[in-house]
């Protein structure tokens, strides 16, 4: 074996170097060629991610509420639409009743106006002619009712309207049923245009009632739009095309036009009065001395003629009964309303209040004091 030289066993100096920093690191290596340094570690962050980690993707804003704004939405449309079935559903049914003879119990509540009923979601509140007039042949039609009772409880309305709902009453009364009236806590106006159509009235001590007569009520308002610097233009095909038009007082030729037809509508009503009540001995006369507009209670107005006794529904119930042959404590068929017509019903907020709409006087005094005489 050979052997090396006392030079080729020691290491060269960089060698050397090389080991002792070698030994230093507490790394053991035998080579010439030092080994790469060891890979230092990430930093850490807050959140402990590396700094070469993918970010999140970002949020989509205001996901969140528009998600809840679409179920409630879904949400109302289907509570709405199952309304919409039971309402359809439960409408128009009739109440059930024995076989054999009764009365009939139709309602006229709220304002009287032209309306259809179906109108809006809720269909139109009030007393509209088209309910009214159904009911009235629904239970003509209805096989055992001997009699009817028209409960009354509304100021007033539309004298269009209270003249067809008139004519109805007329008709089935003339027809040989009997039609009786109850009147509740008011029957004035267009209410009383109703009510003197049938066979007999009821009404309460402390009912309104009466106003018989006409009213038009127009408001100018040209001083208010010139202190606010409004200034209106109307363009018109005639001279009356824009009567009662807020932005111009009335002339006299409008108010003698306005006169005319007010008294034309209080003829209408004081003939039809006199036709309805004519089987109760009501002269013309005495219907001149109170349908000048007045109010009336109950009780004045049984003095006066407009009214024929004293007494709640369950009078004019048995009333009825004994007018169609009924002996005893006559059985009550009625129409129920539908679901929502029971909710406008509610809304409509009848108040023991007079609205007039129809008013006037004996010989149209109340015409001549807001327009005027006639010239």
């Amino acid at each position: 074996m050979e052997e090396r030289s006392e030079n080729d066993r020691q290491p060269s100096p960089a060698a050397a170097a090389s080991h002792t920093a070698g030994a230093a690191g507490g790394q053991h290596w035998s080579g010439a060629v030092p080994p790469p340094p060891p890979p230092s570690p990430p930093p850490r962050t807050q959140q402990g991610v590396p700094p070469y980690a993918a970010p999140p993707p970002p949020r989509q804003g205001g996901s969140g509420w528009k998600w809840l704004l679409g179920c409630g939405c879904a949400a109302l449309l289907g509570f709405v639409g199952l309304l919409s079935i039971v309402g359809a559903l439960v409408g128009r049914q009739t109440s059930s009743v024995p076989f054999g003879p009764k009365v009939a119990l139709v309602y006229v509540e709220g304002p009287i106006t032209s309306a259809s009923s179906e109108g809006g979601l809720l269909g139109s509140a009030g007393a509209t002619t088209e309910r009214v007039i159904s009911d009235l042949r629904s239970a003509e039609e209805q096989a055992g009712v001997r009699a009817i009772v028209l409960r009354i409880n509304s100021p007033g309305g539309s004298a269009a309207a209270s003249q067809e709902i008139y004519r109805e009453v007329l008709r089935i009364r003339t027809s040989g049923k009997p039609v009786v009236v109850s009147m509740g806590d008011v029957a004035a106006s267009g209410g009383y245009y109703i009510a003197s159509a049938a066979t007999e009235i009821f009404a309460g001590n402390g009912t309104l009632t009466g106003s018989i007569g006409v009213i038009i009520q127009a408001t100018d308002m040209s001083q208010l739009f010139g202190k606010i610097g409004l200034r209106p233009e109307t363009i018109k095909s005639g001279k009356f095309k824009d009567m009662f038009s807020p932005n111009r007082p009335l002339t006299e030729e409008e108010r003698r036009l306005a006169k005319s037809m007010i008294l034309d509508i209080y003829d209408q009503f004081v003939d039809d009065v006199l036709e309805g009540r004519k089987h109760r001995g009501l002269t013309r006369q005495q219907l001149m001395a109170v349908a000048d507009g007045r109010v009336m209670t109950g009780r004045q107005a049984m003095k006066a003629k407009l009214v024929d006794r004293i007494g709640g529904l369950e009078d004019a119930i048995n009333e009825a009964g004994r007018l169609g042959g009924i002996t005893g404590r006559p059985n009550v068929w009625r129409v129920k309303r539908s679901f929502w017509q029971v909710l406008a019903e509610a809304a409509s907020n009848v108040r023991p209040v007079v609205n007039i709409n129809l008013g006037g006087s004996g010989e149209s005094q109340a015409a001549e004091q807001l327009l005027g005489p006639a010239r």
